[in-house]
């Protein structure tokens, strides 16, 4: 099971079936909640450092603390009182999809390598907004509004919510159903974690974390080396003077679309992929594809991460810190 927080020392002596429970309860925060939950307990942060990142004192986030505390207690609570398993405790959720909801975001967490890394790669994009996207994707809603464009793994990759919903197996999928075109330029960007069942091992995870970045303008003030241009200025940015090569490759929303490898010891590892949408993609977007050019780029997050920090297994990142 991915590790979900130890709230105090009690914890550490508590049952399978009691941090199960925790998972599920930690799915009933609000993002503020959680944010400060996985800072706090995956992270480390001392109760002053969130204090100023929140813009409190430290009383005030001593508070806010405890009422996480209290919250995910009485959760627990709950359900052990009215004799809930831990396995339907969320009942529109498997219990599998909640034990990976639960694990630690680390694109919150500054001094993990993954923290870091998306730090280094969102200062390339800085003038691209922000976007917050659902994890949770209704997969009959992409296929009847963009068909299956943007589906390209094999449906054996999906962790299935249900019969119509899906995790998000990339940040691709729910960007595109998510913004919108509304007659001024698209800069997007995004990152967080995605799921694809798998075995996991040194170099695979079921959770990992990706950064997206979308970008629709008119034709003549974006092509796609302009694009180009920034991925090869952050990957130098994360991984300064690694000989890296460029191949072209397939996705079925994308009219060209290219892949970047880093030379790693000899061995290239692919970090990335960027291309050009296609016109069908850019009208579901709001855009007119004679007048309008939608790039996008997906970055493996542990991946750049690994080379960079050189990690050998990806399974030790969660528990790495470049502090």
């Amino acid at each position: 099971m991915p590790e979900v927080p130890v709230l105090d020392e009690v914890e550490t002596q508590w049952s399978d079936a009691q941090r199960h429970r925790l998972a599920a309860a930690l799915l009933t925060l609000t993002p503020e909640e959680r944010l400060i939950c996985d800072r706090r307990y995956h992270g480390d942060w001392s109760t002053a450092r969130l204090a100023a990142a929140a813009g409190v004192d430290a009383a005030a986030m001593r508070k806010r603390l405890q009422r996480i505390r209290d919250k995910l207690r009485k959760e627990i609570e709950m359900t052990e009182q009215r004799g809930i398993r831990p396995e339907e405790m969320a009942p529109d959720l498997p219990a599998k999809v909640v034990e990976l909801l639960a694990s630690p975001r680390l694109t919150d967490l500054p001094e993990n390598p993954v923290g870091r890394t998306r730090d280094l790669l969102r200062a390339v994009y800085g003038e691209f907004v922000e976007q917050t996207l659902p994890e949770v994707v209704d997969l009959t809603e992409a296929r009847t509004s963009i068909a299956n464009d943007a589906l390209y793994v094999d449906a054996t990759e999906l962790h299935r919510v249900d019969e119509g919903r899906i995790l998000r197996y990339d940040l691709t999928l729910p960007l595109l159903l998510t913004v919108r075109f509304e007659g001024r330029p698209l800069r997007i960007w995004a990152a967080g974690k995605a799921y694809r069942v798998c075995q996991e091992d040194a170099t695979h995870l079921e959770a990992f974390h990706q950064a997206e970045v979308l970008w629709l303008d008119e034709r003549e003030r974006i092509d796609p080396w302009q694009l180009t241009a920034r991925v090869l200025q952050s990957v130098d940015r994360v991984l300064p003077h690694r000989t890296v090569k460029i191949v072209p490759t397939e996705y079925p929303m994308c009219s060209q679309a290219w892949e970047l490898e880093v030379d790693d010891n000899g061995r290239w590892s692919e970090v990335l992929a960027w291309g050009v949408f296609t016109d069908r993609i850019v009208a579901h977007l709001g855009g007119d594809p004679s007048r309008h050019v939608a790039v996008g780029a997906g970055y493996g997050l542990e991946r750049l991460a690994m080379l960079r920090y050189a990690i050998d297994d990806i399974r030790k990142i969660d528990v790495a810190s470049v502090a």
